[in-house]
């Protein structure tokens, strides 16, 4: 920490502290070694960051500075001239509200993220989300995932995303029970033969959609009651047990207006969502509740259930503040691009209906990837061999090692432990 001053930092999130504190120590240094100017002269430090930039604001105690001059001074001579030729970074003079030095500390992460991140494709047994600034890639595992809060204007996103979700729990077995009253999100998903009931475009099959969730939720209660020990959670069920539960997903998209709709905070629906909220996450059971804008009395009671939100552009402030406890997504420009409550700003990955059509609804695979699966049964009796994988995609050692492990990690190939750990065809 810096003696003089304390530096106010609100740099945590930003990952930057260490930097700010780096900087404003020269800055002090600085203007302790100069004959005309003090280290005492700052008054505070404050981290502004917008869209593009991160910056570091050195707030001058002008109200009791006997001499402004040679804080206000340009020049090789001048205090900024110093300041820009020892830090190495572009610092400037503001004297709009206040005598200010502003020390540039980063371009924003923010400015840093893709557009249109093609969906990548499943891995076994991880949600794939999108990417976070500086392209790394966020997935977390669905046993961590919780329960989810999506908002998100028309095109800003979010049916996208509940698009990506759905094709990612289908691939891994889930069960699915799914409520689209405008029949536009989940059109492609009508003849999955992992529905639970049929995709809800009514209110009448909405409020059947978290009828049966209710009734899978008191199904699983009695199994899990019949086992001594009562599991703490469906993983140890599924570990003792020979007839294992998969997990559900229960999407309704459209919940605010489901909600109005049905009777209110206080209606029958409304009430049964709370339920599945509460109850629900022992049991594998995944609720994501999605829409364009969502009240504050409607969501309330379910909010802290909903330990992942997510926030595409909203319309307003308020929104934001609902969902997330901040606003700032109403500020979001680009399509795709949401604020969340656990990683900060992410671009999803986008699904679009042409990916949605190459690849196989259960294993993923696109229709090359299904011929390349075919050669190796013939050639090898499904071992993936690196050699028939260069000879067949006409592919160096590294390419065909990089798609192996790809294969492994969507479960599309396992090692096989009795014939030497050779890599395999899945199933």
């Amino acid at each position: 920490m810096i003696p003089e001053k304390t530096v106010g930092l609100h740099a945590k999130k930003h990952r930057l502290e260490h930097s700010a504190q780096h900087i404003a120590k020269g800055v002090l240094a600085i203007m302790r070694n100069r004959t005309d100017t003090e280290a005492n002269a700052v008054e505070k430090w404050v981290l502004v960051e917008n869209e593009f930039l991160i910056v570091l604001f050195a707030v001058l105690d002008d109200a009791n500075l006997p001499n402004l001059a040679p804080y206000l001074a340009t020049g090789k001579n001048s205090l900024i001239y110093h300041l820009q030729t020892v830090l190495q970074r572009p610092v400037v003079l503001s004297n709009h509200s206040g005598v200010r030095v502003a020390v540039l500390v980063s371009r924003s992460e923010k400015s840093h993220l893709s557009k249109n991140v093609a969906f990548p494709g499943w891995r076994k047994g991880i949600l794939q989300i999108g990417v976070r600034p500086g392209e790394k890639p966020l997935n977390t595992r669905w046993e961590k995932l919780g329960h989810l809060l999506i908002a998100g204007m028309t095109q800003a996103g979010k049916s996208n995303f509940l698009r990506s979700i759905t094709i990612q729990a289908r691939s891994e077995g889930f069960k699915l029970l799914l409520a689209d009253p405008d029949g536009r999100t989940f059109s492609f998903m009508e003849d999955a033969s992992q529905l639970l009931a049929p995709v809800a475009n009514t209110l009448e099959s909405c409020e059947n959609i978290v009828e049966a969730a209710l009734q899978e939720i008191i199904r699983r209660t009695d199994c899990f009651n019949l086992l001594a020990n009562k599991p703490d959670n469906i993983d140890e069920y599924n570990a003792r047990t020979k007839e294992e539960l998969p997990r559900l997903l229960v999407v309704l998209d459209e919940f605010n207006g489901t909600v109005m709709a049905t009777g209110g905070a206080r209606g029958d629906f409304a009430q049964k969502t709370t339920q599945i909220a509460w109850r629900g996450a022992k049991f594998g059971v995944h609720l994501v509740l999605a829409g364009q804008d969502f009240a504050k009395d409607i969501v309330g009671p379910v909010r802290e259930q909903m330990s992942t939100r997510f926030c595409f552009q909203v319309s307003n402030a308020s929104t934001s503040k609902v969902v997330l406890g901040k606003s700032g997504a109403e500020k979001i420009k680009h399509p795709g691009r949401a604020l969340s409550n656990r990683w900060g700003m992410v671009q999803t990955y986008l699904v679009s209906k042409a990916n949605l059509i190459q690849r196989d609804p259960v294993s993923g695979m696109t229709s090359n990837e299904k011929r390349l699966a075919v050669h190796l049964k013939e050639q090898a009796n499904g071992q993936m061999k690196l050699s028939l994988l260069q000879d067949y995609l006409k592919v160096g050692e590294r390419q065909a090692r990089r798609l192996r492990a790809d294969w492994l990690s969507r479960g599309l190939a396992e090692k096989v432990p009795h014939q030497n750990n050779g890599i395999y065809l899945a199933g």
